[in-house]
């Protein structure tokens, strides 16, 4: 089951429509949190068409959150953003998560990576379709 759209209605219930269904409640609260980003997404334009000319759907990035491609790249600019990297880590998020990607980019500085970073398939889905299921 989807939550297909939550209208506030200014009166102090939120109705939600799922599956067909319209419930009401006295609150709503939207918790998804931010879905994951593509190399389509960056704001970069000159490294999002490098990335794409290599064909990276998805950033790869090492082990130190450095870029493997371009080559240009690889190894250079440390790639830390949460919405890129909840591919492979969907739950991503928080200060101690970013103290971590923080410190692994920082010992990019004096070391190489050792090796790529695993990452999950990717799906595009609709915007309707990435809300979490209500089970």
């Amino acid at each position: 089951m989807f939550v297909e759209k939550s209208i506030s209605t200014g009166n102090g219930t939120e109705p939600i429509e799922l599956d067909g269904e319209t419930l009401a409640f006295d609150v709503f609260i939207d918790a998804r949190g931010q879905r994951p980003l593509a190399t389509k997404d960056l704001p970069f334009p000159r490294l999002r068409r490098q990335l794409q000319a290599v064909g990276d759907d998805i950033p790869d990035v090492g082990d130190d959150y450095t870029l493997l491609a371009p080559e240009l790249a690889r190894g250079r600019i440390a790639f830390g953003a949460l919405p890129y990297l909840m591919h492979d880590r969907p739950f991503v998020q928080g200060i101690t998560a970013s103290a971590e990607i923080g410190a692994a980019i920082a010992r990019a500085v004096t070391q190489k990576s050792s090796r790529a970073r695993r990452r999950l398939a990717y799906i595009e889905m609709a915007q309707s379709e990435s809300r979490t299921p209500f089970t």
